[in-house]
């Protein structure tokens, strides 16, 4: 039974699977099955689809599809893992945005997912985020890494400012 979820959880994040990740996710958990296990299976799936982007042989589409569902069931397990007063190595903590200005959610989701499947904790603050928001996440997260997107020429100024505000 337990080999079937963790395989099936892996098979959700394959097949872009939002809903069946959940799912999978859930039933982990009912199951008393290790979260860290959870995760691992995870992070395999993420890789493996990161691996085939890498290769041409998986596109774009193909790596944000996976990591919405990765995205959908981590929150899920990360709340099981905290519940138990267990923690997961971190490489980092790491704050994540889209800049003041900029509505685009695309990419930096897809690098908060890969950077939470090598093992950081993220903290995504979501799109259209003021200077002072991501000042206030660096110092709440107490972050190791800031990431900002910027995907608009428009924007870029906006991420100057907060490299501005941090070099005081």
């Amino acid at each position: 039974m337990e080999d079937d979820i963790i395989s099936n959880l892996r098979k959700a994040v394959w097949e872009y699977d939002k809903q069946g990740a959940i799912h999978w996710a859930g039933k982990a958990l009912e199951e008393k099955i290790d979260p860290m296990e959870a995760i691992d299976a995870l992070v395999e799936a993420i890789r493996q689809v990161g691996e085939g982007f890498g290769r041409g042989e998986l596109w774009l589409p193909d790596l944000i599809g996976a990591a919405d569902a990765l995205q959908s069931a981590m929150p899920i397990i990360q709340e099981e893992i905290q519940r138990r007063g267990t923690r997961r190595e971190s490489l980092g903590t790491v704050v994540i945005g889209s800049v003041y200005g900029d509505i685009h959610n695309i990419g930096k989701s897809m690098v908060g997912s890969l950077l939470t499947a090598e093992g950081f904790d993220v903290h995504d603050l979501g799109i259209n985020v003021e200077a002072e928001k991501f000042l206030e996440g660096i110092e709440k997260h107490k972050a190791d890494i800031l990431a900002m997107s910027a995907l608009l020429t428009s924007t870029a100024p906006e991420g100057k400012k907060v490299i501005d505000i941090l070099e005081k």
